[in-house]
């Protein structure tokens, strides 16, 4: 990408992580594959923050675009979340590609009503 005033960068930090450097003109916007939050979005949103370190991952406090502190969970109360089931699959699995006609699937609910 070529602008007038852009540069761009990789630089691999001391702990093995590679950040990536943007500068327009004296700006510099850092893309980390850490999350960031503003010493602002602590205080207004610390439930969303804490629901980034129940899922493991640090997080850099910020002040006027400087980090400031790092947050980072503890590893034993990692929360790993648990997906939805694949009901088609399980179906799939147990039946196969096997197709029920409609007088077979009528004589199945007929079968299951019971008295009521």
């Amino acid at each position: 990408m070529t602008q007038t005033g852009l540069s761009y960068s990789d630089v691999k930090l001391a702990d093995g992580h590679t950040q990536a450097n943007v500068e327009i003109s004296t700006v510099k916007h850092y893309a980390s594959q850490m999350k960031t939050a503003s010493v602002r979005e602590l205080r207004q949103n610390f439930g969303g923050l804490l629901a980034w370190l129940e899922e493991g991952q640090e997080i850099q406090i910020t002040m006027r675009r400087r980090v400031v502190a790092r947050l980072v969970p503890d590893g034993r109360n990692i929360v790993t979340k648990v997906g939805m089931p694949d009901f088609a699959a399980r179906l799939k699995k147990l039946h196969g590609k096997k197709v029920i006609g409609a007088q077979e699937a009528q004589a199945i609910l007929d079968e299951n009503k019971g008295e009521f």
